[in-house]
C-alpha cells in the first residue's frame, strides 16, 4: 500500500498524519452524507411537481375550456335569476 501522507506536517504542533488520515475521511463522510441529503430533498420536490402537474387542467383527461363551466343565462347577457342588491 502505498502512504499517500508525509512523514512530517512540516509544520510544528501541527496534527498527525494519522490526525490528518481521520479528519479527511471525517470531512468525506460529511460530504457523501451532504449529497444524500441534497438528492432527498431534490427527490421530494420532483414528488412534488408530479403532483402539482396532474392538477393543470387538461392532463390528463380532456379540458372542455370555461365555456362549459358559464351558464347559457350569463352567456347571453339575460338579467340573472337572483336580484343583485346594489
Amino acid at each position: 500500500m502505498v502512504d499517500y501522507l508525509p512523514s512530517t506536517t512540516g509544520a510544528p504542533g501541527g496534527p498527525s498524519p494519522r490526525q490528518l488520515e481521520a479528519l479527511l475521511q471525517e470531512a468525506c463522510q460529511q460530504s457523501i452524507k451532504g449529497y444524500e441529503n441534497a438528492y432527498k430533498l431534490t427527490f421530494y420536490f420532483a414528488l412534488l411537481a408530479m403532483v402539482l402537474g396532474a392538477l393543470v387542467p387538461g392532463w390528463p383527461f380532456t379540458w372542455e375550456g370555461r365555456a362549459s363551466r358559464v351558464e347559457p343565462s350569463e352567456a347571453s347577457g339575460a338579467e340573472p335569476s337572483v336580484p343583485i342588491a346594489d
